[in-house]
């Protein structure tokens, strides 16, 4: 039988709240799972550290946690019975989090935000991100802001990211930002055909005009190979990280230390 490959090991840490506003205690077999009781900002909350790749996994992991949470017993749901998903919130510690031109409000990544990081996404998206104002379901997770307009996305089209003449490194022309792209999956086709004709020459022929006369010049005059096309059955795809870096250099050294990283992590 053959060995079934091993999952990758979680490598961050995400800090999930629960503002429970009341003085309520988890119950005991919270407590054993990991859940503790905090006191901040005039109230109070519980708390749970997950281990996830991404903070889009966190949320999910976090909004299950909170269902089972309201489902796991008559005492627990008695006692968070007055709380929603809406006063869950993610930590965002490694600043996946920022307004970028395909900014898309309903993705995973961008929901369960704390205030902090919605009043910056507001900051940095100058007034065209407000925070969301729509009721959230009871039952589902909604995003945390919304477009400041009734408008769809398309009607907002900043100016395209430019390059700064290092691999990979871009700059935000609105906020000043540097962007990292980073290549996430490569292009997969299958299919592709590729037919060598044996009888073609081998090298370059004298080129022969219209006219019938020749001027010297040498080209191949067939054709040797025909690509049949096929079928592609991944895309191409890069992930954007905002760098925290202030000028072009301090990016440089920034994007450097990244790539180490990703690539000590794929050897793994």
């Amino acid at each position: 039988m053959k060995k079934e490959a091993e999952e990758p090991r979680p490598r961050r840490s995400y800090l999930v709240t629960l503002n429970v506003k009341e003085c309520v205690s988890p119950t005991p077999k919270a407590r054993a799972l990991g859940v503790n009781f905090l006191f901040r900002n005039e109230g109070f909350v519980w708390t749970k550290i997950f281990s996830c790749q991404t903070r889009s996994e966190a949320t999910r992991k976090a909004t299950a946690w909170f269902f089972r949470l309201k489902g796991s017993s008559p005492a627990a749901r008695a006692l968070i019975a007055h709380t929603s998903v809406k006063d869950v919130a993610v930590d965002d510690p490694y600043n996946e989090v920022f307004f970028y031109k395909k900014f898309r409000c309903f993705d995973a990544n961008n929901k369960l935000l704390e205030e902090e990081k919605i009043e910056q996404l507001i900051k940095e998206s100058k007034g065209k991100l407000r925070k969301s104002k729509r009721e959230r379901k009871t039952h589902t997770v909604r995003s945390s802001v919304e477009w400041n307009t009734n408008a769809k996305r398309s009607s907002y089209r900043p100016p395209p990211l430019k390059w700064t003449g290092s691999p990979g490194l871009y700059i935000e022309p609105d906020s000043g930002a540097f962007i990292l792209k980073v290549k996430k999956q490569s292009q997969k086709t299958v299919g592709t055909k590729y037919d060598f004709d044996r009888k073609a020459p081998r090298i370059p022929m004298p080129r022969q005009l219209k006219s019938g006369k020749k001027d010297g010049r040498r080209v191949w005059a067939a054709k040797t190979i025909t690509i049949t096309a096929g079928k592609k059955v991944q895309n191409l795809r890069y992930t954007a990280i905002r760098l925290k870096a202030k000028t072009l250099t301090e990016a440089q050294a920034e994007s450097k230390k990244i790539i180490k990283h990703l690539l000590v992590f794929k050897k793994m």
